[in-house]
């Protein structure tokens, strides 16, 4: 089998990018080759090597179906069984007739092309855009895999708690009403340093005032995702935007990092289910699922002065991942739901 895959974004930062690495990581005896509808960065081209990816930037749908075409015409001739993996892709692409077995990956509520199956990366979003498919969670790397990137040129002092911010480098996702948040955080919890991926250059300043100079930035990348290791908990809280899966969420968990965040979207059905409470008492709130900065406190109140428990639960939830959300987990899930040839 000859797996295409066409992404809608060339920066394996952020998108779909990234969820197209874990399928060729995922099936490593199936050929891959790649089309990107966005300009391909050199950190995109390094992660996916040797995958060929080709970029179809600035095309129309006439160029795009004729590519597709004449790809899949020459997998046919080297005598390999081509199929196609669309993740994300939007209705403007749509063709009449698909040049072979196609998979369309929904990854968000948005206007998708229609082919010959629909898998939905949650729960959530299958019910938020009242989606047929079937549900399949995305696998993610293991960040002890990832290659450590360049140290941070300020050092927390020993013995602090390591709290840190990794998601798209974008400004939406990182708002102007986390300011003061932190401002309370960093007042709150002298012992904690903070940390963030990506931050944007204009909340920099900002930030470094409201944790008090108790911070370090990082720039985004393929391998920033390995301070997770490093990092006592992984916060995140933008409660303006539901992730219908997080990638990161559940790269924290096979960290072995804690993960506090919101308590929306796809974020909840990554977390175990509540198996150690009574039936009546599972109304309590779990840990690392935030409905409010007053449970974001607790939570850093609790990983700081319980820490027998919260290792315990770090433990819980790495296992959780692996199970549910490694590359082996989302191959068992992905080779039955990929198009017969």
């Amino acid at each position: 089998m000859h797996l295409i895959q066409v992404i809608n974004v060339g920066q394996i930062v952020g998108g779909t990018a990234a969820c197209a690495w874990s399928v060729t990581r995922a099936l490593p005896d199936v050929q891959h080759s790649l089309f990107s509808l966005s300009p391909i960065s050199r950190e995109t081209q390094a992660a996916f090597a040797p995958v060929p990816i080709k970029s179809l930037a600035g095309g129309n749908l006439s160029q795009f179906q004729a590519a597709l075409c004449e790809h899949v015409h020459q997998i046919r001739d080297a005598g390999q069984q081509p199929q196609l993996l669309l993740h994300n892709t939007h209705a403007r692409w749509q063709l009449a007739r698909w040049p072979c077995p196609t998979l369309i990956y929904a990854h968000s509520n948005t206007s998708l092309v229609k082919a010959h199956q629909l898998v939905v990366c949650s729960h959530w979003l299958k019910q938020q855009a009242r989606l047929a498919g079937t549900v399949l969670w995305q696998g993610v790397p293991d960040p002890h895999d990832i290659p450590p990137p360049i140290a941070s040129s300020i050092t927390p002092p020993a013995g602090a708690f390591r709290v840190g911010r990794l998601c798209t480098p974008t400004v939406k996702k990182f708002p102007v009403e986390l300011i003061p948040l932190y401002a309370h955080w960093a007042k709150q919890f002298p012992q904690i340093w903070w940390e963030f991926v990506g931050c944007p250059t204009l909340r920099q300043p900002a930030l470094t005032e409201a944790c008090m100079g108790r911070i370090s930035f990082h720039p985004a990348g393929w391998s920033a995702r390995h301070w997770l290791c490093e990092w006592d908990a992984w916060l995140y809280t933008q409660p303006a935007i539901k992730e219908s899966f997080g990638r990161v969420l559940a790269e924290a968990m096979l960290a072995g990092t804690f993960p506090i965040c919101d308590a929306q979207g796809g974020f909840c059905e990554q977390f175990p289910p509540l198996n150690d409470f009574p039936a009546k008492a599972r109304t309590l709130r779990q840990r690392g699922q935030c409905h409010s900065p007053t449970d974001f406190s607790a939570d850093l109140d609790w990983m700081i002065t319980q820490p027998a428990p919260c290792q315990s639960l770090r433990q819980t939830l790495e296992s959780h991942a692996r199970k549910h959300f490694s590359l082996p987990a989302f191959a068992t899930r992905l080779k039955p739901l990929l198009p017969p040839s």
